[in-house]
C-alpha cells in the first residue's frame, strides 16, 4: 500500500466522504498496473514461443527440402544408371531385329533405294550394314511418331469427356486412356504447382522442388510399367503396323526365322516408348536425343562408329545415324554442362568425298 493510500486510511472518513472511494480507485489503479505488467510479460513470452515455433518449422521445412533434393539426386543417379542399361538393351534388340546377314532374308531393292534416299544415303551399292542402320532409325522414328499421335489423341478425347462420362466408362475403355490420363493429370498438376509457387509468396522452398519430384516419380513409374500389357491396344496396333512396314523392304525365305525375328517387335516398341517418352522425363534435367544427319562431320565426342574399319573416322562423314545421341543439355554450347548417356551410333560414308 503506497503512502497516498495510507494517508487516506488514516483520515477520518467523516471529514472526507469521498476518501474511501478515492482509496479504492488508487487500489484499482495499482491492480491494473500489476495486471498490465503481467499481460506484457505473457505477450512477450508468447511472441518468444511463436518465434521459436516459427524457427522450428523453418528448420523442418529446410530439412525436408534438403531431404527431397537428396532424394531427387539419388533417384537421378539410380535412374541414370538404369537408363544406360536400358539404352544398350534396346540397341542390341534393334540390331538383332534388323540384321540382314542371313541368307534367308532378301531385300526389296527398289523400296530400299527409296528409303536410303529419304535419309540422303548413297544408293549405289549400299552394304547390308548400312541398310540395317537405316531400318533401325526408321523403326525408332516411326514408333515415336505413332506414340506421339496416340498420346495426343488420348488427351484430346479425355478433355472432351465430362467427369460423369468418364465414370461410366468400363474397364476396357479406361485401359486405353490410362497412360494418357496420367500424363494429362501430371502435366496439369506440374503447371499448377509451378504457378502456385509464383503467385503465393512464402519463405519455404518446398513448393519449388515438389513439382519436380512429382514429375520425376510419375514418369519413373510410367517408365517401369507403362504399356506393360502386350495386348494393350496401342502395342497390338503398333506391332502389326511395324511388321507391315518392314515387309515393304525385306522378305524372309524361312518363315521360322521370320517368326523368331517378329517376336522382338512388341518388346522393341514397348522399350522405345518407355525410354524416349517416359524415362527421359524421369531425369533432372530432362534427357534429350538427337539424330545426326548424313554428311555431318564425324565427332568422336558425340558419335560412335560401329564399323570395324574406322581408323580415319575423324576425317570422315556420317552416312547413317542408326541410334541417336542421348544426354542432358546436349544442345548447349558449353560442353562442360553436357551429360552424355549414350553417343550416337553412326556408320561412316565409305566414299569420304562430299558432293
Amino acid at each position: 500500500m503506497n503512502e497516498e493510500v495510507k494517508e487516506l486510511v488514516a483520515r477520518p472518513s467523516l471529514c472526507n466522504p469521498f476518501a474511501e472511494l478515492e482509496m479504492q480507485n488508487i487500489m484499482l489503479r495499482d491492480q491494473k498496473a500489476e495486471l498490465d505488467e503481467q499481460l506484457l510479460g505473457a505477450m512477450q513470452q508468447m511472441f518468444k514461443n511463436a518465434e521459436a515455433k516459427t524457427s522450428e518449422l523453418q528448420n523442418l521445412l529446410k530439412n525436408e527440402v534438403t531431404r527431397i533434393r537428396a532424394t531427387l539426386t539419388n533417384n537421378e543417379n539410380t535412374y541414370s544408371v538404369q537408363l544406360v542399361k536400358d539404352i544398350v538393351k534396346l540397341q542390341n534388340k534393334l540390331k538383332e531385329f534388323t540384321q540382314l546377314d542371313n541368307e534367308q532374308i532378301a531385300l526389296i531393292e527398289q523400296r530400299v533405294t527409296g528409303l536410303l534416299q529419304n535419309y540422303q544415303c548413297l544408293t549405289g551399292s549400299p552394304t547390308k550394314s548400312i541398310v540395317s542402320g537405316v531400318l533401325q532409325r526408321y523403326i525408332i522414328e516411326k514408333v515415336l511418331t505413332w506414340a506421339n499421335a496416340y498420346f495426343k489423341l488420348c488427351i484430346e478425347d479425355l478433355n472432351k469427356k465430362t467427369h460423369n462420362e468418364l465414370a461410366q466408362c468400363n474397364k476396357d475403355e479406361l485401359d486405353k486412356f490410362l497412360e494418357g490420363n496420367i500424363l494429362r493429370i501430371t502435366a496439369n498438376l506440374y503447371r499448377s504447382i509451378k504457378e502456385f509457387s509464383k503467385r503465393r509468396n512464402g519463405e519455404d522452398e518446398l513448393t519449388h522442388v515438389m513439382g519436380a519430384k512429382i514429375h520425376q516419380q510419375v514418369y519413373a513409374v510410367l517408365g517401369s510399367c507403362g504399356f506393360a500389357s502386350v495386348d494393350h491396344l496401342f502395342v497390338v496396333k503398333a506391332v502389326k503396323t511395324l511388321l507391315n512396314e518392314l515387309d515393304k523392304y525385306r522378305q524372309f525365305k524361312d518363315q521360322s526365322k521370320k517368326k523368331d525375328t517378329e517376336e522382338l517387335a512388341s518388346s522393341i516398341i514397348l522399350e522405345t516408348v518407355c525410354i524416349f517418352h517416359f524415362k527421359f522425363q524421369a531425369q533432372v534435367p530432362v534427357v534429350e536425343y538427337h539424330f545426326f544427319e548424313s554428311r555431318d562431320k564425324f565427332d568422336p565426342m558425340t558419335m560412335e562408329c560401329i564399323q570395324e574399319d574406322d581408323e580415319d573416322g575423324e576425317k570422315q562423314f556420317v552416312e547413317i545415324c542408326s541410334f541417336p545421341l542421348i544426354g542432358a543439355n546436349i544442345f548447349t554450347l558449353d560442353k562442360g554442362k553436357r551429360q552424355i548417356f549414350s553417343r550416337a551410333k553412326v556408320q561412316l560414308r565409305l566414299d569420304s568425298s562430299i558432293d
